[in-house]
């Protein structure tokens, strides 16, 4: 009871921002649906901390994730949280991925120029012409395979999106 009053004083104030933290704890169903009927009729920003998924789908309209020293804040309840959550991360995953296999053809592009270089610079059996020309004509391939590694090094990288790791299986013998 001491619970509900206290609730409720704060509810009825006229404070500008309420700071609720697991509101829902120690009610029962009714006590519950008043609490989310106040909460929705009430002009102060709240910023509630809660497990009850459902509570927060219908009384949210942001919802704020800190995960590993970032804030992020998403319109919309917990479920549109996870929709737009998970549609971030994809495409977190799709940039990254692109970016790898971007830079692999790239380092395999500059790499097929340092070897034609070496080709290159090998004048051929019987050559009229002398072997400065060769090496000359070598030197610019090897030039044009080294502004391809500085290319792909001067591009901005995307850092890998973290990944959860799993939890080692347990063994209680």
């Amino acid at each position: 009871q001491r619970m509900r009053a206290e609730l409720a004083r704060c509810l009825l104030s006229d404070a500008d921002v309420l700071l609720l933290d697991e509101p829902t704890n120690h009610l029962d169903s009714s006590a519950q649906e008043w609490l989310e009927r106040l909460i929705l009729r009430s002009a102060a920003a709240m910023v509630v901390v809660s497990h009850d998924r459902a509570l927060i789908n219908r009384i949210a309209n942001r919802t704020a994730e800190l995960q590993r020293g970032v804030l992020r804040v998403f319109a919309g309840n917990y479920e549109q949280y996870l929709e737009q959550r998970d549609l971030a991360v994809r495409q977190q995953w799709q940039q990254y991925e692109t970016q790898e296999r971007r830079a692999a053809a790239e380092a395999k592009a500059a790499e097929r120029r340092l070897q034609l270089s070496a080709k290159v610079a090998k004048a051929p059996e019987g050559a009229k012409q002398s072997h400065d020309f060769y090496r000359a004509k070598a030197a610019r391939v090897a030039r044009t395979a080294r502004i391809l590694k500085e290319r792909s090094s001067m591009v901005e990288r995307t850092e890998k999106p973290w990944q959860e790791q799993p939890i080692p299986a347990l063994d209680f013998s």
